[in-house]
């Protein structure tokens, strides 16, 4: 019988749901507390704001402010975007987790101390929150909604608005709302709707949408997709400038006596609202995302290479990151006890020992960004943009950096010890930091070689490729599918692929010969985005196996990663890796979380001194099993034996001299169990097979 995609979809979430019931129920599993690493510097998306002593940027889980734009000093607070400042006083809107509601919280001095007050029922999510002389508006542009406080968010009151909106905004004191076709202000008391919509081609020969606008006295300039449209009369009549630009909102911003715009990649600017223009730089700025006016200073920010500020002895944007610690991280690499990351600004080093970033390390900035990063333990690392013909190579921890140029352009670069791999539809390998390069045609579709025990793994078409000696040479196994992707945990390798109904199925093995199927519960991600947007994390603690996923979320597995069900942790990010217990994330900023009761975890490989330090026998055993240290006698060690779901079943502390040790299995149910034994230079992994 053949089942359709939506009954197949209902057997799999009914299956899902006994065993999350019978597997969930008796042990309580990790919890993850996330904390911010102060680093590395930069900002992604960023909202500036700003009054006539601070600018302003609302990250979540922290406020910046700055007064020159220069360094942004911390306030640890949770802010929302939706932000409005009047003065000295700052009001803010932000879902509660904890209450399961939106809260309304105000600042009257910059942002040191807040209250916390109730919102009107009608607010169903965030929208603009603005604050001028007469009240503090909250808006739900929706549902054509602007809910009006004249006591400081004590108490609300609804005012009618003449259509649904997109947008509001406050020009000396009058309320602005603009959508796709319309633009309405009020009078400067906040009453009595003026329809101030400049003439928009409708629908011939395109048709144009309001984007963003300012307004000083009469004069009002709004941007549309392909025009500027300029009134001095309050909106009465327009002039119209041919002026192509994209969709984005917060174009345009006011600082001092000057007005500047973002518009076909170039910032402009104008002292007599909009009459004349001189343009500033044509560098990387369809990347803006927002601006303000700190008095005369312009700040600017970007997708992800943080704040800018125009330099007005140069009259060029510069970098103005100093105290933010969100950059926008792409990729994370581990060596020589230090964390590298790129981001769209630079590339960055994090002490593992000392818990410290780097400063920005001295590389050209990027077309778009650094896209990958590699490191080994002798303190080389590789990193570039995709895409690109040349990249960078430093072997002294990045004091300094070589350019290099194979002939060809990037994908996915690794080291593995001192070999450089570029992987793209095949294996392009140097043995000698690049100045020669030869071709493994593998057909590989992974963009990673993976560790898995002691091996490195890449997928082919139909099959895996491994390597033992750091690439030189290389062997292949065949696979049950097509795998597209590989990760690994110390004691699996997960493998994702697709078949285009489905979108994802997920495979696991513990010895990369012999599968399973494993996609019950696991969400349906569409594969391709994997190569663009995050690099997800499998890895297991003493009860679990889990899936770190990126904005596709985090699942847990009690059934030794075979069926799955959602994770709730509010973490997420692009890349993800583990270090002694200690998972790292990088997205806006990198965070770090301890794992409660570690077992095995990451796909770090086990240390020279721990390999094949002890064997089991027999294997398979029915009674008693022996553990032989093969490379002589253990003085003190800690001995567990795990079974496959992750339950202890045996823990033994050995003192002394110690050799061989018998362990009665006698009662464990049949089927395969883990021993680890832990000492003073040991750290190694085994296994058996009971048998009854």
């Amino acid at each position: 019988m053949i089942l359709s995609f939506s009954k197949r979809r209902a057997m799999k979430n009914l299956l899902l749901l006994f065993v999350i019931l019978f597997g969930l129920t008796e042990k309580s599993f990790a919890q993850f507390d996330w904390k911010n690493t102060g680093g590395p510097f930069g900002s992604g998306l960023s909202v500036l704001l700003s009054n006539d002593t601070y600018a302003f940027i609302p990250e979540n889980d922290y406020l910046y402010r700055s007064t020159n734009g220069v360094y942004w000093e911390q306030l640890e607070h949770t802010v929302s975007a939706y932000m409005g400042i009047y003065h000295d006083t700052i009001v803010n809107t932000l879902w509660d987790e904890a209450l399961g509601m939106f809260r309304f919280q105000i600042s009257y001095d910059n942002g040191n101390n807040w209250e916390f007050k109730n919102l009107p029922d009608g607010i169903t999510d965030l929208g603009d929150l603005a604050m001028c002389s007469h009240g503090i508006y909250v808006a739900q542009g929706h549902d054509g909604k602007i809910f009006k406080s004249i006591d400081l968010g004590d108490t609300w009151n609804p005012i009618t608005t003449p259509d649904t909106f997109i947008t509001m905004k406050v020009f000396e004191d009058r309320i602005y709302i603009s959508g796709d076709s319309l633009l309405w202000r009020t009078d400067q008391f906040g009453e009595n709707w003026s329809d101030i919509t400049p003439p928009l081609p409708h629908p011939f020969p395109f048709e144009e949408y309001v984007v963003d606008f300012v307004a000083r006295d009469s004069h009002i300039i709004v941007t549309a997709e392909a025009s500027l449209f300029l009134s001095h009369n309050n909106g009465q009549s327009w002039d119209i400038t041919y002026a192509s630009s994209n969709n984005s909102p917060d174009k345009m911003t006011i600082a001092g006596d000057y007005i500047y715009l973002n518009i076909m990649g170039a910032l402009i600017r104008s002292n007599d609202f909009g009459i004349h223009w001189d343009t500033l730089e044509t560098h990387f700025y369809p990347r803006a995302s927002s601006f303000t006016g700190l008095g005369d200073i312009l700040l600017m920010s970007t997708y992800d290479r943080g704040i800018f500020r125009l330099d007005e002895s140069t009259d060029e944007m510069v970098e103005s990151n100093e105290g933010l610690s969100k950059g926008v991280v792409y990729d994370l690499s581990i060596g020589a006890d230090k964390i590298w990351a790129v981001c769209g600004n630079g590339v960055f080093a994090y002490d593992i020992p000392t818990a410290t970033w780097s400063d920005k390390f001295d590389l050209p900035l990027t077309r778009i960004e650094h896209s990958f990063i590699s490191a080994n333990e002798q303190g080389w690392i590789i990193t570039g943009e995709y895409y690109e013909d040349q990249f960078y190579l430093s072997e002294d921890q990045g004091e300094t950096w070589d350019t290099i140029k194979p002939g060809f352009i990037n994908y996915d670069m690794q080291l593995l010890n001192k070999n450089i791999f570029i992987l793209s539809s095949k294996i392009i390998r140097s043995l000698d930091k690049g100045l020669h390069w030869d071709t493994l045609d593998f057909g590989i579709l992974s963009d990673e070689l993976v560790s898995f025990k002691n091996k490195k793994y890449i997928t082919g078409l139909g099959l895996l490729h491994y390597t033992m000696d750091d690439g030189l040479t290389w062997n292949s196994i065949n696979t049950p599918r097509v795998f597209q992707y590989l990760y690994a945990s110390a004691d699996k390798l997960f493998a994702l692929t697709s078949d285009f109904i489905d979108k994802t199925d997920l495979y696991v093995s513990e010895d990369a010969i012999h599968w399973k199927h494993a996609d019950l519960g696991f969400p349906d991600i569409d594969i391709f985005t994997l190569y663009y947007h995050y690099h997800p994390l499998f890895f297991r603690d003493a009860n679990y196996d889990y899936a770190f996923l990126g904005s596709e979320g985090h699942y847990i597995s009690s059934d030794a990663a075979l069926s799955w069900s959602p994770l709730e942790t509010t973490q997420t990010g692009n890349d993800y890796l583990i270090h002694e217990n200690i998972i790292y994330l990088g997205g806006e900023g990198m965070y770090t979380t301890p794992i409660e009761n570690p077992f095995i975890t990451g796909n770090k490989e086990i240390p020279e001194y721990a390999k094949n330090h002890f064997c089991i026998t027999p294997n398979p055993a029915k009674e008693f099993v022996t553990i032989k240290f093969e490379n002589g006698k253990i003085e003190k060690s800690l001995i567990q034996i795990f079974s496959l779901d992750g339950v202890l079943m045996k823990s033994i502390s050995t003192y002394g001299n110690t050799e061989n040790i018998i362990v009665s299995i006698t009662g464990f149910p049949e089927g395969l169990y883990y021993v680890i034994v832990t000492g003073e230079n040991i750290v190694d992994v085994n296994s058996f097979v009971k048998l009854n």
